[in-house]
């Protein structure tokens, strides 16, 4: 085995990638839901924080990242996936995209059912010969212990990217109240795309000295670059949102060391992987139904104060964001004068055009003070989105 054989493998993989239908579905999904999120954050609060382009690029650059960490580890260790299983898993991913089901598309939820499926499915429907008896009696045969350790990984790195969340990664949005009232919430809703290089059963690479580190039956192993994805929609009701989606990574990267141990414990002790699988799908279930039990029954935050100006939102390289004014807090005075709706606000800003002090009432009731320079004709430029008055 040479490195010409292995840069050839790699062109190849990546050809396989950029033919995969499933590459170009998370993309389109993430533009799509950048152009969503901005006509509502237009209609909301008549400007939007970012543009389209950006839920792309924040869905694909730390994908490539982390996936590059996945593939490493993979392809060090030599553990191969059933291809089958993998074409499965990217039949599931399309499917609960393209339908909407983003809380299905996580790793845990489609290799986790991919597995379960590739153990099924052979006992009820195995057919004698052609192309389908083939694909089952494979599946029969092999080892799903290696798909369970990648299914691990892939839980762990989406508790990772969610983890590095920043506080302006969720988005502002307004609704009305069954009693007519507005109130605000932040919303993260993001499909992350993670290419990582994956060995399945071939005849391109051999086995070598201490490689692979995992058994392997046939001849050798070919290399595949497959569009892993992991999705989340969040609706934060009653939490600071960085807060929020840090606090369901960390269940989640909980949940892939567990994952993780179980699947080491395959490797020791013979038990179905197949239970193991299922019970990967389950506990990400509860993690998301956890987190909406959650905000469902805590006080909402982002509601119309008695007095003051409720901040549902920071513009991103704002003065406001300067002042460290953040989300669900109150704007009660600026420049000395009480404010209670937008136009208080603005006028008296402009009372003083060399710094505007304004009177913040954090999450904790706290009074504070802050200020900055804004300029008599870019007043309207502080960058404060406001939950509406009426």
């Amino acid at each position: 085995m040479d490195w010409i054989t292995w840069l050839w493998e790699i062109a190849r993989a990546v050809g396989w990638f950029f033919a995969n239908p499933l590459t170009y579905v998370i993309i389109g999904t993430a533009f799509w839901i950048g152009s969503k999120r901005v006509k509502q954050e237009r209609k909301d609060f008549k400007t939007r924080l970012y543009p389209p382009l950006y839920d792309v690029l924040v869905s694909i650059w730390p994908g490539i990242a982390y996936g590059l960490l996945v593939s490493i580890l993979v392809v060090v260790s030599g553990l191969f996936v059933p291809l089958e299983v993998l074409a499965a898993a990217a039949v599931l991913w399309i499917l609960f995209i393209v339908c909407g089901l983003m809380r299905f598309a996580t790793p845990a939820h489609v290799l986790g059912l991919s597995v379960v499926a590739a153990h099924v499915v052979p006992l009820i429907w195995n057919p004698s010969g052609g192309f389908w008896g083939g694909i089952m009696s494979s599946l029969q045969e092999a080892d799903l212990r290696p798909a369970f350790v990648l299914t691990a990984l892939l839980v762990l790195t989406e508790g990772l990217l969610l983890l590095r969340t920043k506080r302006h990664h969720t988005s502002p949005y307004l609704f009305k109240t069954p009693r007519g009232k507005w109130q605000g919430a932040h919303r993260l809703k993001r499909v992350w795309l993670l290419p990582a290089f994956i060995l399945v059963p071939g005849d391109a690479l051999q086995a070598i000295g201490w490689w692979p580190l995992f058994p392997i039956e046939g001849t050798g192993l070919s290399l595949l670059l497959f569009p892993f994805a992991a999705a989340l929609r969040l609706d934060i009701i009653g939490s600071v949102p960085q807060q929020a989606v840090r606090r369901i990574g960390g269940k989640i990267v909980l949940w892939g060391l567990v994952l993780g141990a179980a699947a080491g414990a395959a490797y020791l002790v013979d038990y179905p992987i197949y239970i193991a699988a299922a019970a990967a799908l389950l506990g990400r279930e509860w993690i998301t139904w956890s987190q909406k039990r959650r905000e469902a029954s805590s006080r909402p935050i982002y509601t119309v104060p008695d007095r003051g100006l409720r901040v549902a939102g920071i513009l991103p390289y704002s003065p406001a964001e300067k002042m460290d004014i953040k989300p669900g807090e109150i704007i009660t005075r600026v420049n000395g004068q009480t404010v209670t709706n937008e136009n208080d606000l603005y006028q008296a800003i402009q009372l003083n055009s060399a710094y505007s002090k304004i009177g913040v009432i954090d999450l904790n009731q706290e009074l504070r003070y802050t200020q900055i320079a804004v300029y008599a004709n870019e007043h309207y430029l502080l960058g404060l989105l406001l939950v509406k008055q009426e």
